[in-house]
């Protein structure tokens, strides 16, 4: 009886762990990523933000990587200068992504 028992709990608990395992993976490929502040000369940075594996279309890219370079010159007590932007939308095999590029006076 409790071996009938121990096979049911343990099939129901790795179906648990497997439900919550795609759940998270699936959270996660959903998120937006960031390379963050990369220096590509004197107080001159270029940062780029990328959907995740499935874009609704709506995301702010553009806006969230601005948001983010202000941040980072603020953290430096400096004043932000836009130099350049651009984004791309989906195109098959690409995911939408925004790159600014910035520094930091």
């Amino acid at each position: 009886m409790f071996e009938v028992w121990w096979k049911v709990t343990e099939e129901m608990n790795m179906k648990k762990i497997f439900i919550i395992t795609c759940g998270s993976l699936l959270l996660q490929s959903c998120a937006s990523s960031s390379t963050g502040p990369v220096s590509v000369g004197v107080d001159t940075y270029i940062l780029s933000r990328q959907s995740g594996a499935f874009p609704t279309g709506s995301e702010p890219l553009l806006i969230d990587a601005i948001n983010e370079s202000k941040l980072t010159c603020s953290s430096q007590g400096k004043k932000f200068k836009l130099i350049t932007t651009s984004e791309n939308t989906q195109i098959i095999g690409n995911f939408p992504k925004a790159t600014v590029t910035f520094s930091c006076e």
